[in-house]
């Protein structure tokens, strides 16, 4: 007999938290405590696009060298940082035509 029950219990044994009442004095108590929301300011984006003249005069401006032909590659940790940070921002290199398929 004791076998049989021991057959049938699920292997999650925890016990589920009860459901609150959605009128209960919990929930209007901390709805009240809670702070009034404020509107939201929308920042304005900018950016500009440099044509590589413009890029070379600035760098040449600041440091009195020429830019380097290649951007140094970062290091790891800092490069995953940045991506933490900027999620979307390798999209910016992808392009419909970056994906040209030859149809047959």
């Amino acid at each position: 007999m004791r076998r049989q029950r021991l057959a049938h219990q699920p292997w999650n044994l925890r016990t589920v938290a009860p459901t609150r009442q959605a009128g209960s004095d919990d929930a209007t108590e901390a709805a009240e405590r809670a702070p009034a929301p404020t509107p939201e300011v929308k920042k304005q984006a900018s950016s500009v696009a440099l044509s590589k003249q413009e890029i070379a005069d600035d760098f040449t401006a600041i440091r009195g060298t020429r830019p380097p032909r290649w951007p140094k590659k970062r290091p790891r940790m800092v490069q995953q940082q940045l991506d933490l940070l900027y999620l979307g921002l390798w999209l910016a290199d992808v392009a419909p035509g970056s994906y040209k398929i030859e149809e047959r």
